[in-house]
């Protein structure tokens, strides 16, 4: 196994620990929830670099990199969280903003 992928790996562990933990300290709160489905994307985006990095053929590194192939939503995840985090979603940004977050162009 190469450095690289163990990086990978661990990464994938650390993340859906960390929100494992977040969400388990009040898992009724929604941007809890969010950082835990935003941590779990990110653990599966890691687990798709660990497997394009141990991959054998081509066919297998196709496959891992179709695995990942959600990055997009990922992004979007984020500046969800960072506005709900910010409490930027009830003052400033209306319902039509995270429609169009979330829906492929």
């Amino acid at each position: 196994m190469n450095g690289f992928a163990l990086i990978s790996l661990t990464a994938t562990f650390l993340t859906a620990g960390v929100g494992l933990v977040v969400l388990h300290h009040n898992p009724d709160r929604s941007i809890n929830r969010l950082f835990f489905l935003l941590c779990l994307l990110l653990s599966c985006s890691s687990l798709s670099e660990f497997g394009m990095r141990q991959a054998n053929s081509y066919r297998e590194a196709h496959f891992w990199l179709r695995f990942g192939a959600f990055w997009p939503v990922v992004l979007s995840l984020v500046v969800h969280f960072v506005s709900l985090y910010t409490r930027l979603d009830s003052a400033h940004l209306n319902s039509t903003f995270f429609a169009h977050l979330f829906t492929p162009r």
